[in-house]
Parts: C-alpha cells; sequence; structure tokens
C-alpha cells in the first residue's frame, strides 16, 4: 500500500491495498480478480474492516506466511483478522438476538 491510511482488505486471502490500488490491479492472489476490478467488485469483495497487518516479504521462507497459511501468496501487506459485511451482519443479529433473551423481570 502506499500509505496506512484508507486500507482494504481483500476478503478471500487478506491482501491489504488502497481502493484505486485493487481498482487498477485488482487482487493479485485471487485469480478472478487479477489485473483489475470495477468499483462494485472492490466494494463486494474487499472491506475496510480488518485488525492487525503483518507484511510479507518472502512469502515462501516466512514463517509469518507459513502461520497465515500465505505460503503461495505474493509479498505484500495482509490483514490477520478480517471481518466481511456478512459476518459483521450477522453478529449485529446475534447481539439484538441476545437483546430478546432479557426477560422484563431482569429489568
Amino acid at each position: 500500500p502506499d500509505s496506512l491510511r484508507d486500507l482494504r482488505a481483500c476478503t478471500r486471502c487478506h491482501l491489504l491495498k488502497s481502493f484505486s490500488q485493487f481498482r487498477n490491479a485488482g487482487c493479485e492472489n485471487c485469480d478472478s480478480y487479477q489485473g483489475g476490478m470495477s468499483s462494485e467488485d472492490v466494494m463486494e469483495r474487499t472491506t475496510p474492516r480488518f485488525q492487525g497487518f503483518v507484511a510479507v516479504c518472502d512469502p515462501k521462507n516466512s514463517w509469518v506466511a507459513r502461520f497465515l497459511r500465505g505460503s503461495q501468496k505474493v509479498s505484500g501487506v495482509y490483514a490477520i483478522n478480517v471481518t466481511s459485511f456478512t459476518e459483521q451482519r450477522d453478529s449485529k443479529f446475534d447481539e439484538y438476538a441476545a437483546d430478546d433473551d432479557i426477560d422484563d423481570d431482569d429489568l
């Protein structure tokens, strides 16, 4: 990435790039998105919701890449944990469902 601001993570491989980098070059790890993505694809296939990141310079010899199960990935910066839109929506649903479990006697 060019900077640490406004990064997005590929929801499939966790590669971090800016919106424009994904739009211009796609995701080098994901075959169906190499060579560029439409703006809609970037919004659907990437997320700004991630926790932590790590740089992998030599994926074939890096213990970090093995830990992330990414020895076949390209060199780059990767998110450690990614929350996709679906997971975020499901967790919000779980929170609302948990609220329904509260009895009136508990209030």
